[in-house]
C-alpha cells in the first residue's frame, strides 16, 4: 500500500485554506506535479519507487492512483525452467507412452537441465536457447565431445518448444515468437537393405538352425515387425488357423524408480496396433517352431512368461550375422528390407503403410518409395521403345 504524506497548504488570498491533502504529491520547480508510488524492494533491501507526473494536480493524482492499482496487482511468477519442465512432464505422463516419458526425462537431464534448469523463464530468450542448440550441434556429445546429430538436436528443440508453449498457455511466460527456435534440418540418410543374395544367405541360416533367433529374423524379414514388437509377441497373438498375426504390444525402455528398465508396453501409435497376414514362408516357419505345449501367454522368443529384451535380441542377431559371414548390420535393416521388397513386388503404398504400422502413407512414401537404378533404366527403355529408337 502507498503511504500518503499529510501536508498543509498555505492559504491563498481570496480562498479558504485547505486543512488536509491526503496525497504524497508535490509541485516541482518546473511547474509540474509529481507523485511517487512504491513498486517493490531492491536487492539491497531499500524501497523502489515509481514517479508519475502531471501538468495539473488532478492529472498527477489520477496517474498516481492508477500506478498504485497496478503496483497492488499480483505479479506474474517467474519459475525456474527445471520446475516448469517437471510440471510439463507430470501433466503429460498420462497421454505419453512410458518409453516417451523416459526419453524426454533423459534428454532433459543430459542436455537441457544442466544449462537451463536454474534459470527463470524470463531469462530464456530465443538468443540464449538458440545458442544452446548451436553448442549442442558443435560439441554436445557428453562422452566424445563431438557434435550431436541434427536429428537429435531437432528433438531437443521440439522438447523445448513444447515445454515453453505449455508454460505460456498457463500464463507463466510470454509465448515464443513464431519460428523463434532454429530447428536444424537432418540430412536424409540412405536406407540400407539386404541384397537378394544376403537375404537368401540369412534365410538359409535361419531355416538350418531353427531357433528363436531365426524366428525373430523371419518375423521382421517377412512381416516387417519392429524389434520391440518381435520381443513382445506372444503365441496368443498368432492365429495359425486364419494365418493372421496381431501386433498388440512392444518391449520398450521405461522410467522406473529414478532409473529405467525394459517393460511390456503398448505401441507408440494407434496405427501400430495392426493385423498382418502370414505369408507362406513365415507361416511354415511358425508352424514348425510352435511348441506342442506352448501356452497362449508365453512369449514367442523365449517360450516362457518372461520376454527377451531388445538388447539381448540385438546381440543374438549380431552373432547370427557372424556365423553367416555377413558384415555387422543394424536389426532395423531387416524391416527396411521387407518394405523395399514389398515396393519392388508392386504392393500398393496404402497397404504397405498399414502393414508397417506407419501413422500415414506419407511416411512410407518418404522413406521407402523411391526408384532404384534398375527401375529407372527399365522406364527409360520403355521410353526408347515408344520413340522407336
Amino acid at each position: 500500500m502507498v503511504k500518503f504524506r499529510v501536508e498543509k497548504q498555505a492559504p491563498q488570498k481570496g480562498h479558504k485554506p485547505m486543512t488536509r491533502s491526503i496525497t504524497n504529491l508535490h509541485k516541482r520547480k518546473d511547474g509540474r506535479w509529481e507523485g511517487r508510488v512504491k513498486i517493490g524492494t531492491a536487492d539491497n533491501g531499500r524501497a523502489k519507487y515509481r514517479s508519475v507526473y502531471g501538468k495539473t494536480y488532478a492529472q498527477a493524482k489520477e496517474k498516481l492512483l492508477q500506478a498504485q492499482l497496478e503496483s497492488e496487482k499480483p505479479q506474474m511468477c517467474d519459475p525456474l525452467f527445471s520446475e516448469v519442465f517437471a510440471a510439463w512432464l507430470q501433466s503429460n505422463s498420462v497421454r505419453l507412452k512410458g518409453a516417451s516419458v523416459y526419453k524426454y526425462r533423459d534428454l532433459a537431464a543430459r542436455h537441457l537441465l544442466p544449462a537451463l534448469g536454474a534459470l527463470p523463464l524470463s531469462r530464456l530468450t530465443p538468443e540464449r536457447l538458440n545458442a544452446l542448440l548451436e553448442q549442442k550441434l558443435r560439441g554436445g556429445n557428453l562422452k566424445s565431445g563431438c557434435g550431436l546429430s541434427a536429428a537429435y538436436v531437432k528433438t531437443l528443440c521440439c522438447l523445448l518448444h513444447a515445454v515453453l508453449s505449455d508454460a505460456a498457455d498457463r500464463g507463466l511466460c510470454a509465448p515464443l515468437p513464431p519460428r523463434a527456435l532454429k530447428k536444424p534440418q537432418p540430412r536424409r540418410a540412405e536406407i540400407t537393405i539386404l541384397t537378394p543374395a544376403q537375404q537368401c544367405t540369412l534365410t538359409a541360416a535361419c531355416l538350418a538352425e531353427k531357433n528363436e533367433t531365426g524366428l525373430g529374423v523371419f518375423l521382421t524379414l517377412y512381416a516387417g515387425l519392429r524389434m520391440g514388437e518381435v520381443c513382445g509377441l506372444r503365441w496368443q497373438d498368432i492365429d495359425l488357423e486364419h494365418r493372421i498375426l496381431s501386433v498388440r504390444h512392444t518391449i520398450a525402455r521405461v522410467a522406473c524408480d529414478g532409473g529405467s528398465q525394459f517393460a511390456l508396453d503398448i505401441p507408440k501409435t494407434k496405427t501400430s496396433l495392426r493385423q498382418i497376414p502370414l505369408c507362406a514362408p513365415l507361416y511354415a516357419y511358425l508352424c514348425e517352431m510352435h511348441p506342442a505345449d506352448a501356452k497362449a501367454e508365453h512369449f514367442v522368443l523365449t517360450g516362457t512368461n518372461r520376454f527377451l529384451s531388445p538388447r539381448a535380441a540385438a546381440y543374438r542377431f549380431a552373432a547370427l550375422l557372424r556365423r553367416c559371414g555377413m558384415p555387422p548390420l543394424h536389426y532395423h535393416v531387416l524391416r527396411h528390407t521387407f518394405a523395399s521388397r514389398c515396393v519392388e513386388s508392386g504392393i500398393d503404398v496404402k497397404s504397405l503403410s498399414e502393414l508397417l504400422g506407419h501413422a500415414n502413407a506419407a511416411v512410407t512414401l518418404n522413406i521407402y518409395v523411391h526408384s532404384s537404378l534398375e527401375q529407372k533404366r527399365a522406364q527409360l527403355e520403355r521410353l526408347s521403345a515408344f520413340l522407336h529408337m
